[in-house]
């Protein structure tokens, strides 16, 4: 069995992503998340650079790598290596011998035939979306609300429900101290990435 690494794009514009309809195999006549396979030696991001300029006739504008996704077809297995972002530019059909079109779709509303691979891709760019959003109301409500970040150790950072050292002070009464702390030391680790 051959392995393959392929560097897709999960772009958005408006709440959609855009697919492109491939004329080679493997997938002819499927829809797909542009992209191409990583050559030895590239970062997926520059594959993706690449793959968009030669196809689509885009540029990357900025992107966030998602977990990877493995599939397996004939005798390959190839790990799809999400990159969700933007891109700059109006697509069009570059190269006329790998896809015959293109189109934005909502996530809700995605083509019958687009890959499980392409799904699974979709599916965790909109999840992390929706997670970095909630994680940036939480900490825009903590930051204006005064909770502090610090861990000193101290026992005036105790938590209000259990009594251990908390890195929270002034939390609102309706929450749990521990799961609060929890959720606010994610959110700071993820939105610093």
């Amino acid at each position: 069995m051959r392995s393959l690494l392929a560097a897709v794009g999960v772009l958005w514009r408006d709440g959609k992503v855009l697919l492109a309809r491939r004329l080679q195999d493997p997938g002819a006549g499927l829809w797909a998340l542009p992209g191409g396979k990583v050559e030895p030696g590239e970062q997926p991001e520059d594959a993706l650079r690449r793959a968009l300029a030669e196809g689509l006739d885009v540029s990357l504008a900025r992107v966030e790598a998602l977990p990877p996704v493995v599939i397996y077809f004939e005798e390959n297995q190839v790990a799809l290596l999400p990159l969700a972002g933007s891109c700059l530019g109006t697509p069009r059909v570059k190269a006329i011998d790998l896809v015959s079109e293109f189109d934005w779709f909502l996530p809700g509303a995605l083509p019958p035939l687009l890959s499980s691979g392409d799904q699974l891709c979709i599916a965790a760019a909109v999840r992390a979306a929706d997670v970095r959003t909630c994680l940036e109301e939480l900490a825009e409500y903590a930051r204006e609300n005064s909770w502090h970040f610090e861990d000193n150790g101290h026992e005036e950072n105790q938590c209000w429900t259990c009594g251990a050292c908390c890195r929270v002070s002034q939390p609102p009464e309706h929450l749990d101290g521990c799961e609060l702390v929890a959720l606010l030391t994610r959110a700071e680790m993820f939105l610093e990435r």
